[in-house]
């Protein structure tokens, strides 16, 4: 299947896994001189000033509202 039809445990799984495999070199990283904008700097470390599991909580959320469902029935 494609993204958008994984479970929420599965999309939140592959990002960790792309986030490992940048960390290994495996998958190129982002550029040593990207740099976040103050409102993304802000939102990580709200998430970074969670509990681990409301952290878990947050991006599973959010990973699971990402991608479409080529399964579902889209009516237009």
């Amino acid at each position: 299947p494609s993204y958008g039809g994984f479970s929420a445990n599965t999309k939140l799984a592959f990002w960790y896994f792309l986030a490992q495999g940048m960390v290994e070199g495996l998958i190129i990283p982002m550029p040593d001189q990207y740099d976040l904008g103050e409102a993304e700097t802000e939102w990580l470390g709200s998430l970074e000033s969670l509990e681990f599991n409301t952290q878990i909580t947050v991006l599973r959320e959010i990973a699971d509202n990402m991608g479409i469902d080529p399964t579902a029935n889209i009516s237009a």
